[in-house]
């Protein structure tokens, strides 16, 4: 599980955008919504959709669609 993850994380990492990438990071390492959503002058609701966007994206990147669809229904 570890090398998959280390050679999974970056490549999924790549498939973001800038931000979207430096959020993850940051979400990943642990920071908090509040945190994350002060670094980047974006509101702690935005952030959490972001992080269920995030989430839905990496099912996807795993052939996983149906996991993809639950989390953003």
């Amino acid at each position: 599980d570890i090398a998959a993850a280390r050679i999974d994380v970056p490549a999924f990492f790549q498939t973001l955008s800038n931000r979207d990438r430096r959020v993850a990071e940051k979400l990943a390492a642990g920071e908090s919504t509040s945190t994350v959503a002060k670094l980047f002058k974006l509101s702690c609701a935005r952030i959490s959709q972001l992080r269920r966007e995030l989430c839905a994206a990496w099912h996807r990147f795993h052939g996983d669609d149906h996991l993809a669809a639950a989390v953003m229904a």
